[in-house]
């Protein structure tokens, strides 16, 4: 009952998704329930469920490296957390779309905007989810490097899909997506002349890249 309480006064909660809890997944729906602030967190290779795999996430490696860099991403998240103190979440978006659907109107023009963007809910999610999905590298591969990104939504883009379709030496197993200027997704290679590629052509597209050898 405690705990229940807490969930439901708190400011801010922090939510760790890491190896999918069901007690955890509990606590975090009745959070969603009362539309209070949640910060979720998870290690690095959790695949979030599918109902909230559009949701922000924070995510982590359980490591030296790792913690430290975990601690500025939480107290940011934090700080977000409080200035938004009634978030949308899925269990909101879900309460809406039923006010919505009590409203329709007899044209249909309603139900057929609310399929749309059902559809296109489905279709953000499960891109989301394929994203942030990770995939690890070999054993035999380098040590990993974090990069993060800053520049317009387009230029960021223009890059991911350079790096994801292999032509600057290297493919990404981990990327997210913190806002439309910024984002950050993790590499694994021994070859510096892959970094000074990487380096070269996200300042000719107008990214900027700091990068962070993390293990």
């Amino acid at each position: 009952m405690q705990v229940i309480e807490h969930l439901l006064t708190a400011s801010v909660v922090v939510a760790n998704l890491t190896g999918l809890n069901p007690n955890v997944m509990y606590e975090l729906a009745v959070r969603h329930a009362a539309r209070r602030p949640v910060l979720i967190i998870a290690e690095a290779g959790t695949d979030l469920p599918f109902d909230i795999a559009d949701e922000r996430a924070i995510f982590y490696r359980e490591d030296f490296a790792g913690v430290e860099e975990l601690k500025p991403r939480l107290m940011a998240g934090v700080k977000a957390c409080l200035a938004n103190p009634q978030p949308i979440n899925p269990v909101y978006r879900a309460g809406q779309a039923a006010v919505v659907r009590a409203a329709e109107s007899d044209t249909g023009t309603v139900q057929y905007v609310l399929e749309q963007l059902t559809l296109l809910s489905d279709r953000v999610a499960e891109l989301s989810r394929t994203l942030r999905k990770v995939v690890p590298p070999e054993a035999s591969e380098a040590a990993t490097h974090h990069l993060r990104l800053t520049g317009d939504a387009a230029a960021i883009d223009e890059f991911m899909a350079r790096l994801r379709d292999g032509t600057l030496g290297v493919r990404p197993y981990q990327y997210q997506r913190y806002s439309s200027r910024t984002a950050a997704v993790n590499i694994a290679t021994r070859d510096q002349s892959v970094l000074e590629t990487i380096g070269g052509t996200a300042e000719r597209i107008g990214v900027q890249v700091d990068v962070y050898q993390v293990a």
